[in-house]
């Protein structure tokens, strides 16, 4: 697999939306790399498992200003047999339906077998962030209670 990255720009598209009122979602390519910033942009990159093998990944909410944000409310889908299998994170309302535990059984491994998941995109990235290299955890050491992470998100 190549270490390339695509960054897409994602804008509303009310037009794309479904009958039921719902917006859609238009991509956007980026002119170029790096990038000043990833806000409205999902990164596909390669990311390694713990078990050292690679998957093809999507990241979103990458923040290149706050660490804590990018910390807790990274986004991550990996493509499994042309399908994309996403995680929800501790905080998320799915988390008892795509969590970790479901998570490894729809890739077909075990939690320790995925779990810590590593990425790199800084090099996407113009002046990037240490943060930009990273990893997500089965259970994060370090949660925030609902009135933190309200209080994050609206930052």
């Amino acid at each position: 697999m190549s270490q390339r990255c695509v960054a897409r720009t994602l804008g509303i598209d009310r037009k794309a939306g479904r009958h039921d009122g719902s917006l859609g979602l238009r991509r956007y390519p980026d002119k170029k790399l790096p990038c000043r910033t990833l806000d409205n942009r999902l990164v596909g990159t390669v990311v390694k498992l713990a078990d050292g093998s690679r998957a093809l990944a999507s990241l979103g909410n990458l923040d290149v200003k706050d660490r804590l944000s990018t910390q807790h409310f990274t986004t991550l889908a990996i493509e499994v047999d042309g399908e994309w299998v996403h995680l929800a994170r501790y905080h998320d309302i799915d988390f008892d339906t795509r969590g970790s535990k479901q998570f490894a059984k729809k890739l077909g491994k075990s939690i320790d077998e995925i779990f810590p998941i590593s990425f790199d995109v800084r090099e996407y990235v113009a002046d990037s962030p240490t943060w930009l290299r990273g990893t997500i955890e089965a259970d994060p050491k370090e949660k925030l209670n609902d009135n933190e992470l309200v209080k994050l998100s609206l930052l």
